[in-house]
């Protein structure tokens, strides 16, 4: 800073040479260098409300007394040390200035105080700095060439240009409204108390420091205590202990109560503060010295072995196990067969007196253990649960990017995964392996998957009605696909690059008994899009950029079609390209169907006609010579087994489990009072085990109703009997 001030007294004095006005310039710079001084004094007093702020809030100090300052420039603080030991701190008020706005910020996730500058978190490498607790930093303000930074960690962040004077961290402290803590407000609007420290002794805290005698980490004290208090004077007693440990208080009546201290591995010696806050203001502390021994610890592999303890004559076991043997100051261990690590405690004296307690841990055997080595999926696609057994942290993996493998959120313990596999739309049957693995131990499962296929259970050519609700479509409807002004539907005949258009009667919203050359399309539910299956493979817009409407043997990416519906006009839309719609061309040399990026002029919309299997029902379905319960689907019937099968009617749903063989057949989408001749959308799945038998929806109709038993068919006795 001098030689800055030198050069700039240099320039001055050259400028105005000759000129009178060195008064002027003399003036200027004792103003300048009393600024200067006086914001490097408040930088210090900064800095110093922010260490003061960070030990209070480890709990280092404990506030034994507040002294406002007579001018009311700010307050004096009196604090007390886990040591018993006060020290004064002087806070100073001062709200005006520029200095960065220090303040705490309090995360809920994990209770702890963390520093903000000017708002934000204050970082250090990308890491959030905290303020309490043993991993507490303390920033440092600094004014460098006319700009304020705040440094932590080595680490330096520009936190604005200086330009008024600085101002305090501490706005207010409080201690008056709370008999047992001191509450701070700061700059930024945080807040924060710290517990009292009175020199009245009117409490007491009785108990017995031997048990805190020669401890070693990783042990667990349990003491009686007992606590002392005037009459009619109520308390709270509250712990503060060093980072890691833990302190759990257990009162029991009548004054006295259990205090629990676990001790973490590795902890060395340290000191606990117990403080009794009375219901009068008054507070009793108590500082416990905790001695750490001499710990020595070795870590042996399942196979077993032998240790040797250096610097010892002679080990003694503390408790006897028959997998252990001493010998001297060795130590041998056996094979460990079991899937849970185990520990065997030494001790042995030193030539300093001290006794040192060996602890010798032996691995568990790692293992994986899975519930099937081989898994069928649905066609049609699932998601399968599937548990892992192990006592090691399990890494999972799919050699197949249509299965997916999803862990769920020491011993043999149970690690559920699920396994997610894609309908397989390829033409051919797969398989995947999913491996489970840690290390070098690893199982693996191998998972096929049949190819999907669409069977109606109605077939025919019967009669189809007007779609006017795009939510009334189903999977495995059967559709015709009609011209805007209802006199062509399109047709079986694919010509390289467009559908033939058939002509088709329309008659009251409704096709009856439409002509073979026109196309019966299927539809396939298919991640929320439809996918549209004719005879001879399925409908693509094929480049998605030109107006091509193609028929191809295996689903492919332009085959993704939305379907939205609109005064009884659909929009049929490939997923893919621009040019992407099916329409209708009426241009009299070249009548067809085919896509296209928009309608106009000889372009129309169409509509979408659904099946109406209640239009040929028979009068007498049937279904109706079933009268069990049970799924009578051909290829899949299973009637309901008394005295074997449990039989389950809920909210929905109708199902038959078997316990024995985890076998599980569900029916969904039952109203709960169904009526004769109501169409149902039924969803059913049947899971042996872990093998999915069928998961298929179905549109059928109530044939029968007869007090809580329904039947429920497509005319052709495939069905359902279920309960109400």
């Amino acid at each position: 800073m001098k030689p800055k001030l030198l050069a700039i007294i240099g320039l001055l004095l050259f400028a105005l040479s000759g000129c009178g006005r060195f008064d002027e310039i003399d003036k200027r710079l004792d103003e300048h260098e009393s600024r200067i001084s006086r914001l490097e004094e408040q930088v210090k007093e900064m800095n110093g409300q922010i260490a003061t702020i960070q030990q209070l809030l480890s709990g280092k100090y404990f506030v034994s007394d507040v002294v406002d300052i007579d001018d009311g420039a700010g307050y004096k603080l009196v604090l007390v040390d886990a040591d018993g030991k006060t020290v004064e701190k002087t806070v100073l008020n001062g709200e005006d200035g520029d200095t960065p706005l220090m303040g705490l910020r309090q995360d809920p996730g994990d209770a702890c105080w963390y520093w903000t500058v000017n708002g934000e978190w204050l970082l250090s490498d990308g890491e959030r700095v905290r303020a309490n607790g043993e991993d507490g930093q303390t920033p440092q303000i600094t004014l460098e060439d006319g700009k304020w930074y705040v440094t932590v960690g080595g680490v330096k962040t520009f936190a604005g240009d200086a330009v008024t004077e600085a101002k305090s961290l501490v706005t207010s402290i409080d201690y008056i409204s709370d008999p047992r803590n001191v509450i701070f407000t700061l700059a930024d609007g945080a807040v924060f108390s710290v517990p009292r420290s009175a020199s009245a002794r009117k409490l007491q805290l009785i108990f017995d420091e031997s048990a805190f005698a020669n401890v070693t980490g990783g042990s667990t004290i349990n003491l009686d205590y007992e606590v002392i208090a005037p009459e009619g004077i109520t308390y709270s007693l509250s712990s503060y202990e060093p980072a890691g440990w833990t302190v759990a208080i257990s009162p029991e009546g009548n004054g006295k109560g259990v205090i629990t201290v676990i001790i973490p591995e590795g902890a060395r010696s340290g000191k606990i503060l117990f403080a009794l806050n009375g219901s009068d203001g008054s507070c009793f502390v108590r500082i416990v010295e905790v001695g750490i021994s001499n710990k020595e610890q070795y870590v042996l592999d399942s196979t077993g072995g032998s240790v040797a303890v250096e610097g010892a004559d002679s080990l003694s076991l503390l408790v006897q196990s028959d997998w252990v043997s001493v010998k001297g100051n060795t130590v041998t261990l056996l094979e460990n067969d079991g899937y849970d690590s185990r520990t065997v405690t030494l001790s042995y004296v030193n030539p300093e007196g001290e006794t040192v307690i060996v602890i010798i841990t032996q691995a568990q055997k790692n293992a994986i253990v899975i519930s099937a080595s081989q898994i069928a999926a649905a066609p049609e696609g699932e998601t399968i649960p599937f548990v892992v057994k192990a006592n090691v942290k399990v890494d999972a993996s799919s050699d197949a990017a249509w299965l997916t493998v999803t862990p769920s959120s020491k011993g043999l313990v149970e690690k559920p995964f699920s396994l997610t596999a894609e309908a397989n739309d390829t033409g051919a049957e797969r398989r995947a392996t999913v491996t489970f693995s840690c290390g070098d131990i690893s199982q693996s499962v191998i998972v096929t998957q049949a190819v999907k296929t669409i069977t109606p259970i109605v077939s025919g050519s019967g009669t189809f009605v007007l779609v006017t609700d795009a939510s009334d479509l189903q999977d495995g409807d059967r559709i015709i696909i009609v011209s805007e002004d209802s006199k062509y539907a399109l047709g079986q005949q694919s010509n390289t690059n467009y559908r033939d258009a058939e002509k088709v009667t329309v008659s009251d919203n409704t096709i009856t008994e439409p002509d073979e050359a026109i196309a019966i399309i299927t539809l396939e539910a298919a991640s929320n899009v439809w996918r549209l299956s004719v005879k001879g493979g399925y409908l693509s817009a094929t480049s998605g950029d030109k107006n091509y409407l193609k028929t191809v043997s295996q689903p492919d990416s332009h085959g993704s079609w939305s379907i939205s519906i609109s005064g009884g006009l659909a929009t049929i839309k490939a997923e893919s390209g621009s040019k992407n719609q099916i329409c209708f061309n009426s241009a009299s040399n070249a009548i067809r169907f085919s896509c296209y990026g928009s309608v106009s002029g000889q372009v129309k919309m169409v509509s979408i006609y659904r099946e109406d299997i209640s239009s040929y029902l028979p009068s007498e379905d049937p279904i109706l010579a079933k009268d069990v319960y049970g799924c009578y689907v051909s290829g899949v019937t299973r009637a309901y087994v008394r005295g074997t099968d449990q039989l389950l009617r809920f909210s929905g749903a109708f199902g038959i489990l078997d316990p024995e063989t985890n076998e599980q057949l569900v029916l969904t989408g039952l109203a709960a009072e169904p009526e004769v001749g109501e169409a149902v959308a039924v969803s059913l799945n049947w899971r042996k085990g872990l093998a999915t038998v069928i998961s298929k929806n179905y549109r059928m109709y109530v044939a029968k109703v007869e007090d809580r038993k329904v039947w429920i068919g497509d005319g052709r006795g495939n069905g359902f009997i279920v309960k109400k």
